[in-house]
């Protein structure tokens, strides 16, 4: 039996047979999902050191030069105790951080923390992985030097999808590859494993096709990424197989057994060199690869190997061994059994197998009542090389029989509880029962099964007996609920079954009547009448209430004749259930207008009535249908007065509901009677709108116009009675010469309007022609800016530049511009010129260009 228990993390130590080699590596399915998958490679339970090794991709070994997949710069494993004593068989795993493969699915870890030959590291891991980016390259090949640091990325050794090779280089001798898989146009020596084609999303992978040499070209495959991409798991069974063949294993050829026991203890791990120490766990110890051991003394023991290296480095495996002793058997205790149980089967020992014999005992199984009453010795014993004997006692007790009476088997559901016969020392159960008593009441109306429970140690005994809860004997008794004060003797009896007694607050009465005038008024006693024996009667209650005869009073304070604003509250006090005229049932209400008011209370002995009447006049009351009124000039306004007093008098000294004015200012309306007097002010506004036009021409023919003001609700512009325009101002250019209305209305947010009229005179200067461009090149053609048409009364001709400074002016329409400034030609660009013609004026615009 194998049993293999890690107990502690592993040192490792450097032997002959030191290597690292390369397992699998990946273009990845797209961008750089790139990754290398390492083996250390050694003797079956040998621990490498791997330290200052070199991962790159080609370097320079398989030709040198741009186009062979050389990326700058080279990754090493940093000289770190981590990897000073490495296992064989582990695999490491180094991948790109910012574009991870997706079929990487297993969490970072660079010293291998949980023990499962695996160690995770991305390329950007401080501390356990050190990288140059500059050497080697494509101009500097084969070159492996530092200075080191953290790698910042993947790109030092990136693959190419082209050209490229996988390698890892053994620090002892940087001069070759100790370990290269290449593929594609490489420009030189092909690597051992070598593979035509591209490797864009291509795995290649060792799968030990034909045996476990990682440099045998028929070993290894190429394949799609994304369906053979395992990063930090064997490529496939065989690979798994070689991996396993590498891990150190610890067997022993018995694991448990009776004592004495003697184990052979054996390791695959056989290194010149290498210490083989074991604790047997019984304060013996033993050395060397293979061993035995002989155990003499029963118990549980960890037999621990620790193998250690020249290097310092260790490792422990620890196998579990249980010994039992020569002829120690136990037997199970046993409980206590009543005569009357049904023989069963007796329960198995240590070691289990063995056999029972005494008193009543027959093939394994006990008859209570075939061993009698009493405490009987049973042997259990074993047979065998670990055989033996033990005893242990059982006692067989007498059943005890439950028997109980009952004085009577019907009882009425309002019965007392009746207390169980308990003689026997036993317990009662069921519906309705309780410590030994049984209430009918908690029972409910119908049969219920009394049980009664026995015991005798272990032994019981159980008997039942049956009670039936009957229905209470049914009252019939009526009262009023209210007794008026000011009767003397009340009858109070006609309760049946008759032959019962009457009780009053719990004091029985002498008869079925009471006298009132004892009791008090405004108070609540319980009238009760009982019939029945202690095992079946019956009672009802009564409440009643002794009320007085019912009062009213009204109470207010005022006169009964009185303003709508100033209301009388009206109180009823008494003693009765309060009602007003309005249906109310509050304490008080409010009286507010003229008519008769009356409050009433009653109650079951009666009511009473009282009545009191007022007079109300109303309150002023005035309303104007608008408080701020707006009109235009030359209308009239009329304003509205609503009140409840017929004469409304006005501050303008007309006297009605109405007024018609037409002048600004502040109208006021008063009404008066005998409550007072109210007044409310209308404010009334006459609008006066008015409008200019603005005008300036702008160019030949082209006007601005603009309406003064401009905050107007709308603009209307009639250009020769027509519409051209809605907006407060705009520009217009005039087709035809002659005189032309320029029209604008306008009307204000209250609807008033407002307008203003220009005539505008415009001169048929059709034949002027003015260039909108020129070229004052000195080619004699078209040197200069001239204006052509008939020679007019008034001419003037001004040049601008783009800052607003006159550059020319001329006033005879025979002369031109030559394009020049102080003398020189100005530069390329548009120019504005205003030309002034007779009595007009407008603005053109003009291109120099002097190429």
């Amino acid at each position: 039996m194998r049993i293999i228990v890690f107990i502690c993390s592993v040192l490792l130590s450097l032997n002959s047979y030191s290597q690292l080699i390369i397992n699998e590596f990946s273009n990845g399915t797209s961008g750089s999902k790139e990754f290398f998958e390492l083996v250390v490679e050694g003797s079956p339970g040998s621990f490498q050191d791997i330290r200052n090794w070199i991962v790159d991709d080609h370097s320079g070994f398989y030709g040198c030069g741009s186009g062979n997949g050389i990326a700058s710069g080279h990754l090493k494993f940093a000289n770190h105790q981590n990897w000073q004593c490495v296992p064989a068989g582990s695999i490491i795993l180094l991948y790109n951080p910012a574009d991870v493969n997706t079929s990487i699915s297993i969490a970072n870890d660079p010293t291998d923390s949980n023990n499962d030959g695996v160690y995770v590291l991305p390329i950007t891991t401080g501390t356990y992985l050190e990288g140059n980016s500059s050497t080697p390259s494509s101009s500097s090949c084969n070159s492996f030097t530092g200075p080191y640091s953290t790698p910042g990325s993947w790109s030092i050794i990136a693959l190419g999808n082209g050209a490229d090779a996988a390698q890892v280089i053994d620090p002892s001798n940087t001069s070759t590859a100790h370990h290269a898989v290449g593929y594609g146009g490489i420009n030189g020596p092909n690597p051992a494993i070598y593979f035509n084609g591209s490797g864009s999303g291509t795995n290649f992978s060792f799968v030990n096709t034909t045996n476990d040499q990682w440099s045998l070209q028929a070993n290894w495959t190429s394949g799609n990424a994304s369906s053979n991409d395992s990063p930090g798991s064997p490529n496939n069974t065989a690979n798994a197989n070689w991996l396993a063949s590498m891990a150190l294993t610890v067997d022993a050829d018995t694991t448990q057994g009776c004592a004495p026991l003697n184990v052979n203890f054996t390791t695959n791990s056989n290194i010149p060199g290498y210490t083989y120490s074991w604790d047997f766990g019984d304060n013996n110890s033993g050395n060397g690869s293979t061993t035995s051991h002989t155990y003499t003394t029963t118990g549980s023991y960890n037999a621990v190997l620790t193998i250690g290296t020249p290097a310092g480095c260790s490792i422990q495996r620890t196998i579990p061994i249980s010994i039992t002793g020569g002829g120690s058997v136990t037997a199970p205790s046993l409980n206590s059994v009543c005569t009357n149980q049904q023989p069963f089967a007796l329960p198995g020992g240590t070691p289990a197998g063995g056999s029972w014999s005494g008193n009543g005992v027959s093939s394994n199984t006990f008859d209570p009542q075939s061993a009698g009453v009493g405490t009987h010795n049973l042997t259990y014993t074993v047979s065998g090389a670990c055989g033996g004997s033990d005893q242990v006692s059982i006692t067989v007790q007498n059943s005890p029989n439950a028997q109980f009476s009952l004085q009577s088997t019907t009882i009425c559901a309002n019965a007392d509880p009746v207390n169980l016969n308990n003689s026997g020392g036993g317990t009662f159960f069921g519906n309705g029962v309780a410590n030994n008593t049984f209430n009918p009441s908690a029972a409910g109306i119908g049969n219920h099964s009394i049980g009664y429970a026995v015991s005798n140690g272990n032994c019981s005994d159980t008997t039942y007996q049956t009670i039936s809860v009957i229905n209470n004997p049914q009252i019939n008794w009526t009262l009023p609920d209210t007794i008026c004060y000011g009767q003397n003797r009340t009858f109070i009896g006609g309760a049946t079954p008759q032959g019962g007694d009457y009780f009053l607050n719990g004091s029985q009465l002498a008869d079925d009547s009471i006298d009132v005038s004892n009791l008090n008024v405004d108070s609540t006693y319980t009238l009760a009448y009982s019939l029945g024996s202690t095992n079946c009667f019956a009672s009802d209650t009564q409440i009643v209430y002794i009320e007085d005869n019912p009062s009213v009073n009204i109470q207010f304070s005022g006169d009964t004749i009185r303003c709508n604003s100033n209301p009388a509250q009206l109180t009823a006090a008494g003693n009765g259930r309060l009602i007003w005229n309005n249906g109310s049932n509050s304490g008080s209400i409010t009286a507010s207008t003229s008519g008769t008011y009356w409050a009433e209370r009653n109650n079951y002995c009666g009511s009473d009535r009282e009545e009191i009447s007022f007079s109300f006049y109303e309150d002023p009351q005035l309303s104007l249908d608008e408080n701020l009124i707006t009109i235009c000039k030359g209308e009239e306004a009329v304003i509205n007065a609503s009140s409840n007093i017929n004469d409304v008098n006005w501050s303008n000294g007309v006297t009605g509901n109405q007024i018609i004015v037409n002048q600004p200012g502040k109208y006021t309306a008063t009404v008066t009677n005998e409550c007072g007097s109210m007044s409310k002010q209308t404010v009334l506004q006459v609008e006066s709108p008015e409008v200019k036009i603005k005008h300036n021409s702008v160019k030949l023919k082209e006007y601005d116009f603009e309406a003064i003001p401009s905050n107007y609700d709308e603009y209307s512009w009639f250009i020769d009675d027509v519409l051209v325009e809605t907006y407060p101002d705009f520009r217009y250019l005039f087709s035809d010469p002659g005189e032309h209305e320029i029209v604008v209305e306008t009307k204000t947010r209250n609807s008033c309007l407002a307008s203003d009229t220009v005539l505008i005179e415009l001169q048929n200067i059709d034949n002027v022609f003015i260039p909108n461009a020129f070229t004052p090149n000195g080619d004699g053609i078209n040197d200069r800016l001239k204006i052509e048409g008939e020679t007019p009364q008034f001419f003037e001709a001004i040049v601008f530049n783009r800052w607003g400074e006159e550059i020319a002016r001329w006033t005879d329409i025979q002369d031109s511009w030559d394009g020049k400034y102080r003398g020189k030609v100005c530069a390329d660009g548009v120019y504005v010129l205003k030309v002034s013609y007779n009595n007009q004026s407008f603005i053109e615009t003009v291109q120099l260009f002097t190429r």
